[in-house]
């Protein structure tokens, strides 16, 4: 297995330098959704792509007020001032930029930032393979191994791109180690230090979750520009299909796009420090889970906004965004730290046992 361990290009302000200032609806937050928040990180990620230079950073706000008085050079050449393109939770800078540079320098707000660049090999190692990506925190390293080894089994992933949201229970060194195992042919595992954001108590609560919005347009834009496919879940999510895996049915399809259900599975009151393969009881009563999906990132739907449950600015009412009865994934309500803020109880309305998904766990996870 080839891996490698990166750090984004990125730019963060000290503690005495500017702070970003929280959405109008949440100025009066509780301090522990304030604690929570990321008022320094200015960019998440550059890359440089069709000859532009692109910054992809959290919703700037108040900071969109600082780039009037900051230069950008790209190997000591001043560009041109940026084009912002505004989204909901992140903005994205593009500069002009026909060559493809080194290194970015930026001057201003009283800072200095020198970012190398990564080289055009860097992510050569998702080039044309059917790509897992995801953002974990602190997630039992047994939990990762087992959820890759499974969709190398079930779906034929052979890359995994995980961004580490500041673990401390191990290091990256470990996740790597852990992943040897798994069948899986490349893993770049990214170093990912900044605040993934609160959920706040009234609406809009999500609005302020800036981190994975981020990743989520870093990713296909740049390391997995040339992947044969994405499928991004998070580890407490396993996808299963019926006939073809859902990397094919992706590029299968004339978007390069697949919408999945997802239903909750349970673990028995009694099982003891569950994994993935007990989660086969049914939750009855249970809310709709949110979709996710597997995109092809190649052409158009680069340039689209990719956010956690779908893919902005596609046709809702198309084929695409119908349910398939040979597409699913089991969200498994065991699995993972709370760290995103939203907690979860379990065994509540347990249910049958589902012979489907004991027998598809079972044979993808017992090999």
């Amino acid at each position: 297995m080839q891996s490698q361990i990166v750090d984004l290009a990125s730019v963060v302000f000290d503690t005495d330098g500017p702070s970003r200032e929280l959405p109008r609806p949440h100025r009066d937050a509780p301090p522990e959704a304030v604690a929570k928040y990321d008022r320094k990180t200015l960019i998440y990620h550059t890359y440089w792509a069709d000859d532009a230079l692109y910054c992809i950073c959290p919703k700037l706000r108040n900071f969109a007020k600082l780039l009037g008085d900051m230069t950008f050079a790209a190997d000591g050449q001043t560009l041109p001032r940026p084009h912002l393109k505004s989204y909901r939770r992140h903005d994205i800078l593009r500069f002009d930029c026909p060559t493809r540079p080194i290194e970015l320098t930026i001057r201003g707000a009283g800072h200095n930032w020198t970012l190398p660049l990564h080289a055009p090999d860097q992510w050569r190692g998702f080039e044309d393979r059917n790509t897992l990506m995801t953002l974990s925190q602190n997630n039992d390293l047994r939990w990762i191994s087992d959820w890759a080894r499974y969709h190398v089994s079930a779906q034929g992933a052979q890359a995994l791109l995980l961004f580490d949201n500041a673990s401390t229970a191990y290091t990256p060194k470990q996740i790597v180690t852990s992943l040897e195992q798994t069948g899986l042919e490349h893993v770049t595992v990214v170093r990912t230090p900044y605040p993934y954001g609160p959920r706040f108590r009234t609406k809009p609560c999500h609005i302020a979750k800036y981190l994975q919005a981020g990743i989520l347009n870093i990713a296909p834009r740049d390391m997995l520009a040339r992947a044969r496919a994405i499928l991004q879940i998070d580890v407490d999510e396993l996808v299963w299909t019926t006939g073809a895996n859902i990397f094919d049915r992706a590029v299968a399809h004339p978007l390069g796009y697949r919408r999945i259900p997802g239903v909750w599975r349970m673990v028995h009151p009694d099982t003891q420090n569950p994994t993935h393969i007990d989660h086969t009881y049914i939750q009855t009563n249970a809310k709709q889970v949110p979709s996710k999906y597997c995109a092809v990132p190649s052409g158009w739907l680069r340039r689209h906004e990719w956010d956690v449950h779908v893919i902005n600015g596609l046709p809702r009412l198309s084929i695409h965004q119908r349910p398939n009865p040979e597409v699913g994934f089991y969200h498994c309500r065991a699995i993972g730290t709370m760290w995103k803020g939203t907690g979860r109880i379990q065994n509540l309305d347990l249910g049958p046992r589902d012979e489907a998904a004991h027998a598809t766990l079972t044979r993808h996870l017992t090999s």
